[in-house]
Formats: C-alpha cells, structure tokens, sequence
C-alpha cells in the first residue's frame, strides 16, 4: 500500500500538482480569473472562460476541452504521457516506411486517426489508465489533493515570487 501511494505520488499527484499550479497562476495572471472568487462562484467563472476559450490553442484551452478542473487537469495529464509513450515508440521502434505504407497512404491517415481517437478515449477515462486498477481511489485522492495545492499555490503565489522563493533558497544552500 505505502508503494502504491509513492507510486500514485510520483505518477499523478506531482505532475497534477505542477500543471494545475501552472493553468491556474496563468489564468490569474492574465486576469480570466479572479483570485479572490471561491466555491461554487469559482466553479461557475471556470465553467464560464471555458466557453469564451474554445477557439484558443492552448494548455488551457485543451484542459477546457476536457470538461475544466479537476477532472481536465487529469485528462490533460493523461493525454500527455499516451501521446509522449506513443511518440517515443513509434521512433524507437520504426517500422520502416514498407510497414508503415502497407496498407497505403489512406491506411496510414485512417491508423492515425484511430490512435488519436485512441488516445482521447484513454484521456477521458484517465483514473482507469494510471495503477493497476485495484488502487483507483488512491490514485484519484492523491491526484484530487494535489490539483487542489496547486490551484491554491496559484492563488498566493505568482511565477515571480516562486521564481524569487526559489532562487532564495538556492542562495541559502551555497
């Protein structure tokens, strides 16, 4: 159990943590959200700059795309690490334009489409994707807690005074 929740730690609730922290200060930054806003008012000005971002071809514009909050930042997590798998693998192991042109070049583009397709559908499911499946409830409270510290860190800090804080504490180490 305590490996599982290292595990979840490292796989989820870190990565959750950072991405969370970095759509939320981002969308402080610029002023689509206020900081001051809380609960269901929060939930609803979210729900709201979603709308507005549809057209937008960012980090979070596709968190949007994913339903918002808590549940996109896992998708958009999610969606990340198959696509970066997928990546890695298809350049480690090439097939060769003979494998890949097979089935012609309408084969490929439909082959693609059904991976991305794929792929989506994992991001959708993403608490299914991550563990072995016997430990999705550790998975979703440790990524829960972290997409929560991170929307808070949002609030109180922005990227100047966590560059400052690090820097800070690089200084005192030397």
């Amino acid at each position: 159990m305590l490996w599982s929740i290292v595990g979840a730690t490292i796989a989820v609730g870190i990565p959750v943590f950072i991405l969370s922290w970095y759509v939320f200060q981002r969308l402080f930054a610029r002023g689509a959200l206020d900081v001051t806003t809380t609960g269901k008012d929060f939930d609803k000005s979210v729900s709201k700059l979603g709308k507005s971002m549809k057209d937008d071809v960012t980090i979070e514009s596709q968190w949007f795309k994913f339903g918002g909050g808590f549940y996109g930042i896992g998708a958009v997590w999610t969606l990340i690490i198959v696509e970066a798998k997928d990546i890695a693998g298809f350049i480690f192991n090439f097939p060769g334009l003979d494998v890949l042109l097979e089935g012609g070049i309408l084969g490929l583009i439909i082959d693609f489409f059904v991976n991305q397709f794929q792929n989506f559908i994992t991001a959708i499911l993403w608490f299914t994707y991550w563990g072995d499946g016997t430990m999705i409830i550790v998975y979703l409270g440790i990524a829960y807690f972290a997409y929560y510290a991170g929307v808070q860190l949002a609030r109180s800090m922005s990227m100047e005074e966590l560059k400052a804080w690090i820097a800070d504490m690089v200084e005192e180490k030397e």
